[in-house]
């Protein structure tokens, strides 16, 4: 960290509010001329700033693209081959007998500094993406010999318009918060700059993997198995208090994440939703049916559509559940499916 001198960047530090970084991610148009201006909207209004605005308040050097200001991984047009980190995999022996190879030590704290930092990734948080190949070259490069400063300008560059340009997941919102709500008081000084749906950037700490050491002889893996062993009531105890994290996290969740879920549900069950408001709509019209048969004096018996199941409960009793998460998914069959003997359950009215 030293060598590169991004001390003061990975560690930067600042809460934001997710809408208004998705309203930039949404909106930033990129400039095509050498001071690489950068506007977008923002709570309905423009915004304005060159991309060397942004380094200073960051703190980072840069000179524009064509002078660069140390060593920067996207040189190349195209990343480098994952094959070419082999020569620093090692042997891992799990407790269970079976081997694999990792990443030595070093890479492999090197890799998840990066991937939280200055290369955001989200899913498998083992796997080496894109050009952190070539991110995790220089660190071994470094660690042998002396080396010029990290290139963060270049990299930020690189990394955000390939975010923007490919539709990724938003990325640096810490960073873009420093630069929207900076910009916002330099051009709207009287107007307050809103964001209501802020939220913890909570310090980051490095998932820590058991059994890390290189356990290649059967001395060393007898050993892991029985620190394996030992920490199986511990692991317990850590799922059971991670699901009640989660579950008092859900809880107090931001307006956007329910917003957000809502529309995944309606998304992804939008057949199920389909076949709810049929039932609904045939319910209101038995209803409709009989207030007009008791204006003309005809006997109406009540039936069940004086009473409209609510969605969540008619989803249960389809075969359709929505969970938060993966650990309490089971395989169910929706009562509209067909049946193993070839015939197709009555749909309820």
């Amino acid at each position: 960290m030293e060598q590169f001198a991004i001390e003061h960047v990975i560690s930067f530090h600042m809460d934001y509010d997710p809408e208004i970084i998705c309203q930039f991610f949404a909106s930033v148009y990129f400039h095509t001329n050498d001071e690489r201006r950068m506007t977008w909207m923002t709570n309905g209004r423009q915004l304005t700033a060159t991309w060397k605005e942004f380094m200073e308040l960051l703190n980072v050097p840069d000179e524009g693209l064509d002078t660069p200001v140390g060593v920067h991984p996207h040189a190349n047009s195209e990343s480098a081959n994952k094959n070419l980190l082999q020569p620093f995999l090692v042997e891992k022996v799990l407790p269970n007998g079976k081997s694999s190879w990792v990443l030595n030590s070093f890479l492999d704290i090197m890799h998840r500094i990066f991937r939280n930092t200055l290369f955001p990734r989200i899913g498998d948080k083992d796997k080496v993406h894109a050009y952190l190949v070539d991110m995790l070259l220089l660190c071994a490069e470094a660690r042998s010999s002396q080396t010029q400063p990290l290139d963060v300008s270049h990299i930020m560059w690189c990394e955000l318009r390939f975010a923007v340009f490919t539709r990724k997941v938003p990325i640096y919102g810490p960073y873009l918060f420093l630069l929207l709500s900076t910009t916002w008081e330099k051009t709207y000084p009287g107007d307050e700059f809103l964001a209501p749906d802020w939220i913890r950037h909570e310090s980051i700490s490095l998932r820590v993997k058991p059994n890390w050491a290189n356990t290649t002889t059967r001395a060393e893996a007898s050993s892991a198995r029985r620190a394996a062993g030992e920490g199986e009531a511990a692991a317990a105890e850590t799922v059971a208090e991670d699901r009640a994290a989660r579950s008092s996290h859900s809880s107090s969740e931001p307006s956007w994440a329910k917003k957000l879920k809502d529309k995944m549900k309606t998304l992804f069950c939008m057949q199920a939703k389909g076949q709810y408001r049929t039932h609904v709509a045939s319910k209101e019209s038995r209803r409709r049916d009989n207030k007009i048969l008791q204006l003309y004096g005809e006997a109406v018996s009540g039936g069940s559509e004086e009473h409209i199941t609510p969605e969540a409960e008619w989803m249960e009793k389809q075969g359709y559940r929505w969970t938060d998460s993966e650990e309490d998914v089971e395989e169910t069959i929706p009562a509209a499916e067909e049946s193993d003997d070839g015939h197709w359950d009555e749909f309820p009215a």
